[in-house]
């Protein structure tokens, strides 16, 4: 009887330990989504690109990373619109990502829209001198 108790109290520690180790956490999912969509971005299969990136959910701490992504993946397929859209989108959840600011920046400027991109690069600089 003391053996069965062991041999099903190591099963089961041997089990919840697999279990742990396999699911992954909603935020990981995320990351995973959107570096495989940043490597089908660098393989130029932009609409493969695009469904990973519009996977993560609203809520996800990931989701301001995923709508920048997206926001490139438009610009490469010239809608640019959409393009301005998504990064505004972006920005507007993080004022503080040079990356945004300098795309949202260069999608203005695309856009026949000068001034208001000239703004986006001075706030780039001032925020950032050194990345800008």
């Amino acid at each position: 009887m003391k053996h069965i108790s062991i041999c099903l109290f190591v099963i089961l520690g041997f089990s919840l330990s697999l279990y742990s180790q396999s699911s992954k956490t909603a935020l990981e999912k995320s990351h995973e989504l959107i570096e495989k969509g940043i490597e089908l971005y660098d393989n130029e299969e932009y609409q493969e690109a695009l469904k990973c990136f519009s996977s993560v959910s609203v809520c996800d701490p990931n989701y301001t990373w995923a709508v920048y992504e997206s926001s490139l993946c438009y610009g490469q397929l010239g809608d640019n619109e959409t393009a301005y859209e998504k990064c505004k989108e972006a920005y507007d959840l993080d004022k503080e990502d040079a990356a945004v600011i300098a795309f949202l920046g260069n999608l203005l400027d695309e856009l026949g829209r000068t001034r208001e991109a000239i703004e986006f690069f001075k706030v780039n600089i001032q925020k950032k001198p050194y990345n800008a």
